[in-house]
């Protein structure tokens, strides 16, 4: 199990997937973080750069969303 991860992209999503360079089964990021090994043929799950961009992606994404909200009012003095 030599090699680059593969990611895939469903037809219609933006979101790629990784899979097992060994079963070709979706790995989703709660299996990546909980598991060493794939939880369908255990072998080992390789941890590079891109892997941990892909684990990443979702906080980085919810982090960049929540700065572009207003902040929110402050209460009136007179409302006290």
């Amino acid at each position: 199990m030599t090699g680059k991860n593969i990611f895939k992209r469903e037809s219609g999503e933006s979101e790629k997937i990784l899979l097992c360079q060994n079963c070709n089964e979706m790995l989703f990021i709660c299996d990546i973080e909980h598991f060493e090994r794939c939880p369908y043929c255990n072998s080992r799950i390789k941890v590079d750069i891109e892997v941990e961009d892909y684990i990443l992606k979702p906080v980085i994404d919810k982090w960049i969303d929540l700065q572009k909200k207003p902040d929110p009012p402050f209460l009136e003095d007179n409302l006290m």
